[in-house]
């Protein structure tokens, strides 16, 4: 009986099975002249055109139960090449400190995919494991997990969380700031996916941004330092590193005293900021 695990974000799904992954875009494709009729998931739904885009993970939590279930149902699918989830069983990997409604929902919408037996992993212990730490070891590491809208933190040692907690700051903030600033310094509106592709780019010393106009709304290209842009979302890093501080804050004196030898483990395809 195949495994699936599954983390259902806000920015991407990511799902694994003996061996294979897969990770897609956490979007649906709706026919625009049929709310009830789902045309893609994921990477599809990105190419369809006269679509109606949504996107069932907000702020790092199920917002559309049915959608979420219908997006999960169907990239499991096309990974396990069945045409029924009957007999797969689905670990999702959640946070530990995420709260009870959030888990709930979460458990909700694997039930509602099809899958009959559903069981939760830890976020933070798996991405530990992950990222290759000895999460047996008596020294205290602490695992820090960056995502599109939340940023969860925890320190583990004797195969366990000594303590965990999640904050409301991810990258989403980092593309506002981008947008922000090209608005306010340039005159210049980007989208989102723009502010993403800049936000990949800051190891070049230059880049490009292509938008609109605010003055007369006709397309602009913009060149700009790199520098200038990790100047504007400084104010969101410290941010961050403040969090990171305040769970630090609330880890054992003698755990504290091993992170700082360790140092902290970052997670998440957002911490390669």
């Amino acid at each position: 009986m195949p495994m699936i695990y599954a983390d259902i974000g806000s920015a991407v799904t990511k799902l694994a099975v003996g061996g294979r992954t897969a990770m897609q875009e956490s979007r649906v494709a709706l026919d625009p002249q049929n709310s009830s009729c789902v045309l893609a998931v994921g990477e599809r739904a990105r190419r369809l055109l006269n679509t109606t885009a949504v996107y069932p993970v907000r702020g790092g939590r199920v917002a559309n139960i049915e959608l979420a279930a219908i997006m999960l149902r169907r990239m499991t699918l096309e990974l396990i090449n069945r045409r029924s989830v009957f007999g797969v069983s689905l670990k999702l990997v959640l946070p530990q400190c995420a709260p009870d409604m959030q888990r709930l929902a979460a458990v909700e919408t694997a039930k509602a995919a099809g899958f009959r037996r559903v069981s939760v992993k830890d976020a933070l212990m798996a991405a530990a494991t992950g990222a290759g730490v000895d999460i047996d070891a008596p020294r205290a590491t602490m695992i820090a997990d960056l995502g599109r809208d939340k940023l969860a933190v925890g320190v583990c040692a004797n195969g366990g969380l000594i303590c965990s907690s999640i904050f409301n700051v991810g990258s989403d903030n980092v593309d506002r700031a981008i947008q922000s600033y090209f608005a306010r310094e340039y005159g210049l509106l980007v989208g989102a996916r723009t502010a993403e592709n800049v936000k990949l780019s800051l190891h070049l010393p230059h880049i490009t941004a292509v938008g609109r106009s605010i003055e007369d709304g006709s397309p602009k290209k913009t060149a700009v330092r790199s520098s200038e842009i990790r100047s504007a979302i400084q104010p969101v890093c410290s941010s961050i590193a403040h969090e990171l501080t305040e769970a630090l804050n609330s880890a054992p004196p003698d755990a504290a005293a091993d992170i700082c030898d360790n140092g902290i483990v970052m997670a998440g395809g957002r911490s390669l900021l």
